[in-house]
């Protein structure tokens, strides 16, 4: 901010030349502004600062105890984009656990700035493009939601106090494509993964309405639960194809995986669906050549292997 910081100099120059001509005037106006700053405070600036300090939701949806023994899945909902693939995912999870369903959006402010200085007309998009897709998710998805715009200094931190304070189970994160670029959340989605302590399923949307085929890919000694957990979810809703891509360090070890693999239970979860489970293996260094050559609607794999 150059003009602001050449503002700066020029007024302390100013200043110092008011000072060398009459100190009176320095004087006066410290305690001037002393007395205005002890009449604020003692007439009400302290409960306003108070407050400031708990302030968060600007659209709060009307206030309900919930059934912490239900599944609450949530959505973060970036401030532009195509999200109806990630309300879509939202809705399933939300339905299958008969759980509450929040969508939330979050409104940076400057640290500089105090969260009481954003005003209605700086938060109306936001809660038209939540009232949107809350209407979207009611209709088309057969899952009502809960809409919460909170305005914050911290977007990760949002997030989780959120998390905290609705219990939720299942955070979903969009994502763009990339790791430390463009993300729906820009560089606050590592933090808020990292901080989060729920399940996160973070999605990169695309533009199908339908998942025929998935494809899991596991990596040897990735902790693979969740992820089979949400595929078999997606895939009951869908009737998918369900493909396991077993991740193997090189081609030389893919004849010791296969007899690894033949005990995994990971084929087990999807028994009784009435889906066709098909296994694979690839080497870790052809992962990418692979990803580019599938023919798959979804891949699912642990966010820690991405």
């Amino acid at each position: 901010p150059v003009v602001p910081v050449l503002a700066l100099i020029l007024k302390g120059v100013l200043a110092i030349y008011i000072y060398n001509i009459s100190p009176l005037a320095w004087y006066i106006t410290i305690l001037w502004i002393t007395v205005g700053a002890a009449v604020h405070y003692f007439a009400g600036g302290r409960k306003n600062i108070e407050e400031a300090q708990d302030f968060h939701a600007l659209f709060p949806s009307v206030p309900r105890e919930v059934d912490r023994k239900k599944y609450s899945v949530c959505v973060a909902v970036p401030p532009e984009g195509d999200v109806r693939e990630m309300v879509h995912i939202g809705a399933i999870f939300a339905r299958r656990h008969k759980g509450p369903f929040f969508l939330l959006s979050v409104i940076e402010v400057p640290r500089a700035l105090p969260l009481r200085s954003v005003s209605y007309s700086e938060t109306e998009a936001a809660i038209k493009r939540l009232q949107e897709i809350k209407k979207l998710s009611r209709e088309e998805y057969d899952s009502p939601a809960d809409v919460f715009v909170n305005i914050s200094h911290d977007i990760p931190g949002a997030i989780v106090d959120f998390a905290k304070e609705k219990d939720v189970n299942l955070m979903i994160l969009g994502w763009r494509g990339a790791l430390k670029s463009s993300l729906s959340l820009g560089s606050n989605l590592p933090a808020a993964v990292r901080r989060l302590q729920t399940d996160v399923l973070v999605f990169k949307p695309g533009k199908r309405e339908k998942y025929r085929r998935i494809t899991i890919f596991a990596r040897m000694g990735s902790d693979m639960r969740f992820a089979v957990r949400t595929a078999r979810v997606l895939a009951k809703e869908f009737m998918s194809e369900i493909t396991i891509m077993y991740v193997v360090p090189d081609k030389v070890k893919i004849g010791m995986a296969r007899d690894m693999f033949q005990n995994s239970r990971d084929r087990d979860m999807f028994e009784g669906l009435g889906l066709e489970v098909k296994d694979d293996y690839v080497s870790i260094n052809e992962v990418n050549t692979k990803l580019k050559d599938i023919d798959t609607d979804m891949v699912v794999m642990n966010y820690s292997d991405a």
